[in-house]
């Protein structure tokens, strides 16, 4: 299918969050696309590598030959979801082209990156009962529940590289288990009925 990948992605800082997230969608779709008769892995690997990782992904975490890190602004000037999409395309990328440095840049920034997105920079505050605050709780719940989902994807991928780095057995306990605090709402209905 020539002619149908992308060759670049442009346009304003936007461009940054967009290649990093349909970078990890697009590396692990073609993960499972890897075996099936017609699928031109190396032309993939190519795209994510030359239109995804390198002029986007690397440079927005660490910074590269295209330009300084995180579209060249102040480092806090991007919530955690910017790192973490990042860092999920690095994670992701790397897997699916068998570059084993890349995987780690995204593994390490995840440990210890300067961005909002690393992980003590998403957790900044641990509560009492292990409970913790996200880095944009108090925005609006759907950049949140984006966060937890894209740090959650990041565990996902590494623990099924067999490279555990958190544990995202305490959030599912707390998810399936329903051990959270919580007070139930009523809905208001002012309609006649």
């Amino acid at each position: 299918m020539p002619g149908l990948l992308s060759k670049t992605i442009s346009g304003n800082a936007d461009r940054y969050l967009a290649a990093g997230i349909y970078g990890y969608e697009l590396a692990n779709a073609a993960e499972l696309m890897r075996d099936y008769p017609g699928f031109n892995v190396e032309q993939m690997q190519n795209m994510l590598l030359t239109v995804f990782y390198k002029p986007l992904n690397e440079r927005f975490l660490i910074g590269n030959e295209y330009g300084n890190s995180h579209n060249d602004s102040y480092i806090q000037n991007y919530w955690a979801n910017w790192d973490l999409s990042n860092m999920a395309a690095t994670i992701a990328i790397g897997i699916f082209c068998d570059r084993q440095d890349i995987y780690n840049i995204g593994v390490e920034y995840f440990k210890n990156g300067a961005g909002n997105g690393s992980i003590y920079n998403a957790i900044p505050f641990l509560h009492p009962d292990g409970l913790a605050q996200w880095q944009e709780s108090g925005r609006d719940q759907a950049h949140t529940q984006l966060g937890v989902g894209l740090m959650a994807t990041i565990a996902e991928m590494a623990w099924i590289r067999e490279m555990i780095f958190m544990d995202g057995r305490t959030i599912a306990s707390y998810v399936l288990l329903n051990m959270l605090p919580n007070t139930t709402m009523a809905r208001m209905c002012l309609c006649n009925i």
